[in-house]
């Protein structure tokens, strides 16, 4: 058996010249707001057709906003206004970069993105662009081609893509600033709980040589009254071990996919009413958005070696290599009781970020079913600054989300 190759005729050399041209001048950037600001938020706004009309946008983000959530990942352009007035920022679709690209390079994307990107550039709400869900590694070279186009028409915003397998993110990973995977564990058929997304995380870290990583986690199943497939919709307990187990394992953002889409049971009706999953949500991000802010020059520390008395007790480490400080992140992988116990391996102190007080002797206070803490580890003096931040950082985000 053999296969003849042909030469490239001339529109798709041209097509090629014009790819490489673009990656000649392409370098992914990481958005300095990205450095300050951690993500607590969804994947896609609810419902699908709020985009359509200002008021229904408006209302949309006013109830992800007033739950403590602060980001839509894959969110519709026409949501800016509306994102601008309620406190929160977006990462807006732009995935039909890559069909234009495919189908007539710079100039077609130049042609679509264009307007859409002077309507919005001048938006504080618009943080990067998506480019792409669980994408795979056939559709690399029309994606990066969008990507270096986005980049020619708007050189203060990156691009991201999300994956679940590491085969494409290892493909991608040259051509985007930071790694946003997908990972759903309550799936039928699947040796997963929800602390699952530890591992997950950790593996991410280690691939990536710690790139700052959003994690997307499971806020969905299939509703008890519809056909079953096999995912499952997380209880409150998994939906909160979800979100300790990746930010132990090294998570800097934290994106629940998702709010309402009517195939699913998600954290809102669709009527738009929260239900146990968004109150839940509420109240981690009241908690981790401030608290999260102290994570983002973090990379995991994988020599730094603490562990608990009890083996419930999942622990990670991360380290602030510009401010030489670690923490550490407990979970509870009981989704049933809360656990408790005591931390061995300690370097100094140990100082309670959320109550805002010394761990006496490494003690981990019961935690509830599937819940976390995150400790500084240190000296004393060091953990005054660390608690001044903390409470402005409380204020700031009690301001945004009244």
């Amino acid at each position: 058996d053999w296969v003849r190759l042909r030469a490239p005729n001339e529109q798709e050399q041209k097509k090629e010249d014009d790819w490489i041209s673009l990656m000649e001048a392409y370098e992914p950037m990481d958005l300095p707001v990205v450095k300050e600001f951690f993500p607590f938020g969804v994947y896609d706004a609810p419902p699908h057709n709020s985009s359509k009309h200002p008021m229904s946008a408006r209302m949309a983000l006013r109830m992800l906003s007033s739950h403590h959530l602060n980001y839509v990942q894959a969110s519709a352009h026409t949501f800016v206004s509306a994102a601008e007035e309620m406190g929160m920022y977006l990462g807006v679709r732009m995935r039909g970069a890559s069909t234009y690209f495919k189908r007539g390079g710079t100039a077609a994307v130049t042609a679509w993105a264009g307007p859409i990107i002077d309507r919005i550039k001048d938006s504080p709400a618009v943080i990067c662009y998506d480019m792409g869900d669980e994408n795979k590694v056939y559709k690399l070279w029309g994606d990066v081609g969008g990507i270096g186009v986005l980049h020619q028409l708007d050189p203060t915003r990156p691009s991201v893509s999300c994956f679940y397998d590491w085969v494409p993110q290892r493909r991608y990973d040259p051509y985007v600033p930071l790694t946003l995977s997908d990972i759903y564990p309550l799936s039928g058929g699947k040796e997963r709980t929800a602390s699952y997304l530890y591992d997950w995380c950790r593996q991410i870290a280690s691939k990536t040589d710690n790139k700052r990583h959003w994690m997307i986690l499971q806020a969905f199943g299939t509703a008890p009254w519809r056909p079953m497939d096999d995912t499952f919709v997380p209880t409150v307990e998994q939906l909160r071990l979800q979100i300790w187990s990746a930010l132990a394992g090294g998570a800097r953002g934290i994106i629940m996919y998702s709010t309402s889409y009517d195939r699913f049971r998600m954290m809102a009706d669709q009527w738009g009413n929260p239900n146990e999953l968004m109150k839940e949500a509420a109240r981690l991000g009241e908690i981790l958005i401030p608290l999260g802010r102290r994570l983002l020059d973090c990379e995991v520390d994988f020599d730094t070696k603490i562990a608990c008395d009890n083996e419930k007790i999942l622990v990670g480490v991360v380290h602030s290599l510009q401010r030489d400080t670690r923490y550490v992140i407990v979970a509870n992988k009981d989704e049933k009781d809360p656990q408790g116990g005591k931390l061995t391996g300690l370097e100094g102190g140990l100082f309670d970020l959320e109550a805002i007080e010394e761990a006496a002797d490494g003690l981990v206070e019961p935690l509830r079913p599937g819940g976390g803490r995150i400790y500084m580890m240190g000296p004393a003096g060091r953990f005054k600054g660390e608690a001044k931040i903390i409470r402005r950082n409380r204020v700031e985000e009690a301001r945004r989300a009244a």
